[in-house]
């Protein structure tokens, strides 16, 4: 037996190892990438509520009430009603007019199948002039 075939025996049966190995790499980096795009999700949703929320509650004729029924109407609608936890309205006295602050806390889901231990708040500002 010559010293190459000698060296190659060892390397026999080395492929299925290796194929598990990669295979469970992979599996689990594209498991933390559909989690970090529902964190991500979930956390764009909850701004967006609470953005609209402000708005809508900053408007001339409208309550701090109306905010929050936008606010909960666009996060139920985007995460479902098990994914919300909280809507939050306050407001405060600004330099340009009475500042309302809208707060949206939402669960951030699991694998996109259910909602998780987490969770990600949003808060955005609007000024009522006027």
């Amino acid at each position: 037996m010559n010293p190459r075939e000698h060296a190659l025996r060892g390397e026999r049966g080395g492929a299925v190892p290796e194929f598990v190995f990669v295979t469970a790499l992979l599996l689990v980096l594209a498991l933390c990438l559909v989690q970090l795009t529902c964190f991500l999700y979930a956390r764009n949703m909850a701004m967006d509520a609470a953005s609209n929320g402000a708005r809508v509650a900053a408007f001339s004729d409208a309550t701090p009430a109306d905010g929050v029924a936008r606010a909960t109407a666009l996060a139920e609608g985007a995460l479902g009603k098990a994914s919300v936890r909280s809507v939050r309205v306050s407001e405060a006295p600004g330099a340009a007019g009475e500042v309302v602050n809208v707060s949206v806390e939402v669960m951030v889901p699991v694998l996109g199948l259910m909602a998780g231990p987490t969770s990600v708040t949003a808060t955005a500002s609007a000024t009522r002039f006027g």
